[in-house]
């Protein structure tokens, strides 16, 4: 598929997950596509390089992590939620559990909460779930499981971040939202 270079010149993508990974795969597109692009996460400094692609080092285990990040960002014109770990079978270990659900799952929900505040009307929220939120894995409780709810935090986040549950109320807020599940990525 081709796009204009310039389709998304003028705006501002944020990339929460954006330093390596499917996250900086998709910085590297929208950049190419003319957007300014600020990424987050951890190893931001092997992360993405483009004069379009702004990488900032940031845990969000950390307290205020994430509103700190947040609080720098005039404008969100589309937010992409890419954060995500999978610790195989130490999954079944609690703190592992927790630490995935925390990355995976709260960090999504809080990025779509401070970010809503920066969105206009037109603005997109893209959460990337995973075909494991289809058929799950046994090895992997917390990535599974978060995969799941991935895809109901995007309706969550259509319900009460978009403005609504229903189209009619998604249009008086003028944002969409969207759950992208990719397949197997190889490295």
């Amino acid at each position: 598929m081709t796009f204009a270079n310039d389709l998304f010149a003028d705006r501002t993508v944020v990339i929460p997950g954006g330093t390596s990974g499917i996250g900086a795969a998709t910085a590297h597109r929208f950049a190419e596509l003319g957007a300014r692009v600020v990424c987050c996460g951890l190893g931001a400094s092997s992360g993405p390089r483009s004069e379009r692609i702004e990488s900032r080092e940031i845990n969000v285990l950390q307290p205020d992590a994430l509103a700190d990040f947040f609080a720098t960002l005039d404008r969100i014109d589309v937010l992409v939620n890419c954060t995500g770990i999978s610790r195989d079978r130490d999954e079944w270990k609690k703190e592992t559990f927790d630490e995935v659900i925390a990355i995976n799952l709260t960090s999504v929900m809080d990025c779509c909460r401070l970010g809503r505040s920066r969105m206009k009307s037109g603005s997109s929220i893209i959460n990337i779930a995973s075909m494991y939120s289809t058929f799950g894995a046994a090895d992997r409780p917390g990535y599974f499981g978060q995969q799941g709810s991935d895809r109901t935090t995007d309706k969550v986040a259509g319900a009460g971040i978009c403005g609504g549950e229903y189209p009619r109320q998604r249009r008086r807020a003028g944002l969409d939202r969207n759950a992208a599940e990719p397949g197997i990525v190889c490295r």
